[in-house]
């Protein structure tokens, strides 16, 4: 296996970042409520977004707001529960909007190449696996 370079590392991370908050914009679907956060987490530095020169200021703002609401949800929760017991807390409910919000603020841009080193992303979202989810699924406009 070849050797990337750092911004394109950093361009399939926030891609795959992208794809963590739709996952959020979703609720707990089949994730299940500690997976919900893990699946997250797996993006962030502890309690906040990892340094990524991929991610616009915009993108990086709505990001951290976004990993601050989840950081109130993991402190105000136990760290074992069922989902019955976290959908009760409310959490899930609060932290749709803002993830949707910040899915917009990423999809201004759309998503980056995976192969090739790019100052911006190229392909907008009508190209995007977002647009391509909604077209086979029927379920995202």
């Amino acid at each position: 296996m070849s050797e990337i370079s750092e911004r394109l590392l950093d361009q399939r991370l926030r891609n795959r970042i992208m794809e963590a908050i739709h996952s959020l914009t979703e609720g707990l679907g089949s994730w299940g409520a500690n997976e919900y956060f893990n699946a997250f987490y797996d993006f962030m530095d502890g309690d906040r977004p990892w340094p990524n020169k991929a991610m616009s200021e915009n993108e990086h703002e709505a990001l951290l707001e976004l990993c601050l609401l989840m950081n109130a949800a993991c402190e105000d929760t136990p760290q074992t529960l069922t989902d019955e017991s976290f959908i009760a807390t409310g959490w899930p409910d609060r932290i749709k909007p803002v993830a949707q919000k910040t899915l917009t603020v990423f999809l201004e841009r759309g998503r980056s190449n995976e192969n090739t080193d790019e100052a911006t992303p190229s392909i907008s979202e009508g190209e995007s696996w977002l647009r391509l989810v909604s077209d086979q699924s029927g379920k995202m406009s």
